[in-house]
């Protein structure tokens, strides 16, 4: 009985052992500040070797740093900026990598909410996306055109669009 005591003892302090010196070889974590426009940055925080990173993204103003928006594991691949309501105020499109194969990518639009912050105000994931802002009348539009089925060769597309109405609400439609 003591000799299997002994075994088992020996084996949980081997493991501890080998835990403790990974965690000591863990790679820190890497910031990268990257511009995507004069004033919009995506600090880019994530651990070499690992798929999530944690991102921001910040505006400056007035030389002070204004964090919008955290990916919450996802990494930002592009912020898109428009006044998509005609308010005089910015809306943002943060495009995120999802993760996995698929080539899907989270889409959120912030908006500046009553108390002066930016919020989602729509999300949504779409395959292999492009995106282009347009202005038709007077009125533009996020035009996001999305494969609707990753694992069909053919690849087919639709077109997703987001607008606001004369009412004020967004107004989202897809179509193939």
């Amino acid at each position: 009985m003591k000799k299997s005591i002994s075994i088992v003892a020996a084996l949980l302090l081997g493991l501890t052992m080998s835990t403790v010196s990974f965690a000591e070889e863990a790679e820190k974590a890497v910031t990268e500040k990257i511009q995507i426009s004069e004033n919009i940055f995506i600090n880019h925080n994530y651990v070499p070797g690992i798929i999530g990173s944690m991102d921001s993204v910040i505006i400056e103003k007035d030389g002070n740093q204004l964090p919008i928006f955290e990916s919450e594991g996802r990494r930002v691949e592009n912020v898109y900026e428009t006044d998509l309501d005609n308010d005089g105020s910015t809306e943002f499109l943060v495009q995120m990598d999802s993760g996995g194969s698929s080539g899907d990518r989270d889409m959120v639009l912030l908006k500046l909410n009553a108390e002066h912050q930016y919020a989602p105000v729509w999300e949504n994931t779409y395959a292999g996306p492009s995106v282009e802002i347009k202005e038709n009348d007077g009125q533009r539009s996020v035009y996001i055109e999305y494969i609707t089925n990753p694992k069909d060769e053919k690849g087919i597309k639709a077109l997703a669009t987001l607008s606001y109405g004369k009412d004020g609400k967004l107004v989202n439609t897809e179509k193939e």
